[in-house]
């Protein structure tokens, strides 16, 4: 009688802890469910709400502001600009997800933003920015260019420049 008590017991404890762990899942957005979100501006809010690096974080202050201001603008540039944008966005969330998953774990906030403002080199070179309309270029640089001010985005914007002087 002691040990078919004990199994029901165990069995309400494993299937009430379960449960919760069930729920409490539901209330965090998974790395999965942001990755379904590459490619629009809603995947930094996602990220945002599951490691919270603040109003003045990465993926709110600078990667959904400009991610926005980008798309914003989108249809004011030549089909290729679009392609270009659209590009971007996808690479630049890529890669940031690629070293999300990498690391096994939630990197730091600053870790996050000093390794997203190193993919822009790469991302900006996939996605050939040099090879843009010369319009489409401007475009670009002025969008970013009226309000940045962290210095590694100023280098950033230089390496940019030299890159399509070659």
């Amino acid at each position: 009688m002691y040990i078919h008590v004990m199994r029901h017991v165990i069995f309400l404890f494993l299937f009430a802890f379960s449960t919760s762990l069930v729920v409490n899942a539901k209330d965090i957005p998974s790395a999965q469910s942001c990755a379904e979100k590459i490619g629009t501006c809603e995947y930094y809010n996602c990220l945002e709400e599951r490691e919270s690096c603040g109003s003045n974080g990465y993926y709110l202050k600078f990667a959904a502001h400009y991610c926005r201001k980008y798309q914003e603008k989108q249809n004011k540039y030549t089909d290729r600009g679009q392609e270009f944008l659209t590009s971007i966005r996808t690479c630049l969330q890529d890669e940031l997800e690629r070293e999300r998953i990498h690391s096994n774990e939630l990197p730091s906030c600053s870790k996050i933003e000093n390794f997203a403002i190193e993919t822009h080199k790469y991302c900006y070179q996939k996605s050939n920015f040099c090879g843009l309309p010369l319009q489409d270029q401007i475009r670009v640089k002025l969008t970013a260019k009226k309000e940045i001010i962290h210095i590694d985005m100023i280098k950033f914007g230089l390496w940019l420049e030299k890159s399509c002087d070659n």
